[in-house]
């Protein structure tokens, strides 16, 4: 009995090292039994900024890609009033300068993301070590 004591302190402690932590929930017979759960993860914020900052940049060129088939093809047009409308004429004006600075925030965000996750990998790992070191 001591060899399987053993080997199920080993499986444990190899779960435990991978993220993994036990967790009582209940069965259909009202009794706790044990089961293994990953712990979750937090979320990495620069994902977020990047999504969101992806889709800004895709609206942005899409915008900016209609103005300049419109000005090659000479659909430039004025509305009833005489005047063009508030986003062609913003992109008309500083279309460029504007996706290139979400091309600038998109690319920091992403290399954010990257070095976080990077960093969170290092500091996982040296607590195993750690921890490994105490026991």
């Amino acid at each position: 009995m001591d060899e399987r004591r053993r080997f199920i302190y080993h499986r444990l402690r190899a779960f435990l090292r991978q993220g993994r932590a036990w967790r009582a929930a209940p069965t259909q017979s009202g009794q706790a039994a044990a089961i293994l759960v990953k712990r979750k993860e937090r979320i990495n914020p620069f994902y977020v900024a990047s999504g969101v900052l992806g889709v800004a940049f895709t609206l942005t060129a899409c915008a900016y890609g209609v103005l300049m088939l419109q000005a090659n093809r000479g659909l430039m047009r004025p509305d009833a009033l005489g005047q063009e409308h508030p986003l062609l004429s913003l992109l008309d004006q500083h279309g460029a300068a504007i996706l290139g600075a979400e091309v600038g925030l998109l690319a920091i965000a992403s290399i954010a993301a990257i070095l976080l996750d990077h960093w969170r990998g290092k500091r996982a790992a040296r607590n195993h070590t750690q921890q490994d070191d105490n026991a």
